[in-house]
């Protein structure tokens, strides 16, 4: 048995009457209540350490399967030779795990987290999950999510193809929200995550514009930023260029780690990271402008770049680390999965409409001036027009410098540079819309609110051998 003085002092809470879930099932404790409940130091051995170091790897290999392909993306584009489509790489992954997190994570709270990962327990699936809410969301989310990926360059606004599956979308989620606000106060967005403040939603918005730049632009359009304007000319030599922005992150997050856990603050490293995040996107807007000028002014934009991404690795280890634990600390023990499947679910659906958006942007500027400005440059170099398109062809396909009759070294010049110009100021316009996002994140960033009191010592549930308590 632990002796008194082994037990930390807090504060004292005032015990308030549990909230009763849906049909009166079970009981739920506040978070603030039961973040103090019990809570007394554990000596934390190899048996949680090994159950942390499971946990990432399986969510490392989670990441490298939904994100490895978009790093050589611009390379499957160009043997498919269809750029409208490139985008599902990335959105098809993404595109089950927005639907699908909220609703294992509430099936992970109802039944048993542990049996829940080898997923027998499914076949509970219509008893355990409030089936009218999950429905709508998962069709909602899919209609819109499907919207977006047609958009990002297979079809336009106005076609069936996304007016459709838009509006549906957009009907049912209204339906959603109605339901999970009028019909039931335990559903998928459980109304005790706001019962103190508005943490949950700040956060998991904020969540969300990182997921619509990680998984858009960093994941997908950098590595295209480089093939398209001539940084790196094969996929091994892109993704060693990569690694600037990889392995940054791997050891980013222990100050941070080691400062909000210090001073038990989570806000203001938040504010710094999304801070760089902001000056990040500037800058890369910046380089973007200088990539469309000629070599002789672009030597350095590829270091710049490199130097950019260093910084890049710090919002993002800022964001994933310490967001989640701020969406977390909004809900009891008996929604905590919900919550955590609801903000990667949020992270997905951010990173599926930015690729979207930033695609749709991309293609639009691309298919309307890229063909007249590469041809227009090479006629005026000397190539005659009737060769124009065997010129195009032999851009998309790599193949620069043959393949085209007639086409002499100043020819290719002046193709391949107003190809990157194009190129950079398609990227720029999309990188410019991300940017009005990032400053309503740090906005939400800064409305937080301190959850200092709820970082105990307290441990849910434990695999060290601990005595019972009396």
């Amino acid at each position: 048995m632990l002796i008194e003085e082994e037990k930390p002092t807090v504060a004292p809470v005032a015990v308030e009457k549990p909230e009763t879930s849906h049909k009166g099932d079970f009981e739920i404790v506040p978070i603030e209540q039961e973040a103090v409940q019990d809570a007394y130091h554990v000596h934390l051995s190899w048996r949680s350490w090994l159950v942390v170091f499971m946990t990432c790897f399986a969510k490392m290999s989670q990441m490298f399967v939904v994100i490895a392909s978009g790093f050589v993306i611009a390379f499957i584009i160009r043997d498919l030779g269809d750029a409208s489509i490139g985008g599902w790489v990335i959105q098809g992954p993404l595109l089950m795990q927005s639907v699908l997190s909220p609703t294992l994570g509430r099936l992970s709270d109802v039944l048993d987290r542990k049996y829940l990962v080898a997923l027998p327990p499914l076949v509970a699936f219509v008893g355990a999950v409030p089936p009218i809410g999950s429905v709508l969301f998962v069709g909602g989310a899919t209609l819109l999510l499907l919207a977006f990926d047609w958009v990002g360059g297979a079809y336009a606004w106005s076609s069936s193809h996304v007016a459709v599956p838009l509006s549906l979308g957009l009907v049912v989620i209204v339906c959603f929200a109605v339901y999970e606000w009028k019909g039931r106060s335990d559903g998928l967005i459980a109304h005790i995550y706001f019962r103190q403040n508005a943490n949950f939603a700040y956060a998991i918005f904020a969540f969300a514009v990182e997921g619509w730049v990680f998984y858009s632009a960093v994941t997908s359009i950098v590595p295209q930023i480089a093939l398209n304007l001539g940084f790196g000319s094969d996929s091994w030599e892109i993704s060693v260029r990569q690694l600037s922005f990889q392995f940054p992150v791997m050891f980013a997050p222990v100050p941070i780690i080691w400062y909000a856990t210090r001073f038990k603050d989570l806000q203001a490293p938040l504010l710094v990271t999304f801070t760089i995040f902001l000056i990040v996107k500037l800058t890369e807007a910046h380089h973007l402008e200088a990539s469309a000028t000629p070599p002789s002014n672009r030597r350095g934009v590829p270091h710049s770049w490199a130097s950019t991404c260093w910084r890049d690795s710090a919002r993002l280890a800022g964001s994933l680390t310490l967001l989640v634990a701020a969406i977390q600390f909004t809900a009891p023990h008996a929604f905590l999965s919900t919550a955590t499947g609801l903000a990667f679910s949020a992270r997905a659906i951010g990173g599926t409409f930015g690729s979207a958006v930033l695609n749709a942007i991309i293609n639009g500027r691309l298919i309307g001036h890229h063909a007249a400005g590469v041809g227009a440059a090479a006629i005026s170099a000397g190539l005659l027009e009737d060769s124009v398109p065997e010129l195009l062809e032999a851009l998309d396909a790599g193949t620069i410098g043959s393949g085209v009759v007639f086409a002499t070294p100043a020819i290719w010049d002046a193709a391949v540079e107003a190809s990157r110009w194009e190129y950079a100021y398609a990227y720029r316009l999309a990188w410019a819309s991300v940017i009005p996002f990032v400053v309503l994140a740090i906005v939400a960033v800064a409305l937080l609110k301190g959850v200092k009191d709820l970082m105990t010592e307290k441990v849910e549930a434990t695999v060290e051998h601990v005595p019972a308590q009396e």
